[in-house]
C-alpha cells in the first residue's frame, strides 16, 4: 500500500512540476482604449523624465481585466498626465502591465 502510495505522489508531483506558470508583479494592470470617451485617464508619454507627473515601467501583458483604461494623446495639454517609461523597476512610480480586456 505504501509503494501504490509513493507512486501516485511521484506522480502528481511530475505531472505539476512540468506546468510552469509566471506571475507578473504589478502595481496596475492597464488597457489602452482607442476612444478618449471611454477611457479613465488621457495621457502624454513623455521622453523627458523630470516632466513626466509619473514614471512607469513596463511589466509586459498580463492577463484579466484592466484596472485603468487609457487613452494615449499626442497633445500634452490634453492629457490628463505625462507618463515617462523607464527600463529600470527600481527608478519607476508604478509597475504596470498592459492587457486586452
Amino acid at each position: 500500500m505504501k509503494k501504490i502510495l509513493g507512486i501516485v505522489v511521484l506522480g502528481f508531483s511530475l505531472v505539476f512540476s512540468i506546468i510552469e506558470a509566471e506571475a507578473i508583479i504589478a502595481d496596475l494592470s492597464v488597457k489602452v482604449s482607442n476612444s478618449s470617451i471611454i477611457a479613465d485617464q488621457s495621457i502624454y508619454i513623455t521622453n523627458n523624465s523630470i516632466l513626466a507627473d509619473e514614471t512607469w515601467y513596463n511589466a509586459g501583458k498580463c492577463s484579466g481585466f484592466g484596472d485603468l483604461t487609457i487613452y494615449i494623446t499626442t497633445n500634452s495639454i490634453l492629457a490628463d498626465k505625462s507618463i515617462y517609461y523607464t527600463s529600470n523597476s527600481i527608478l519607476a512610480d508604478k509597475t504596470v502591465c498592459f492587457t486586452d480586456y
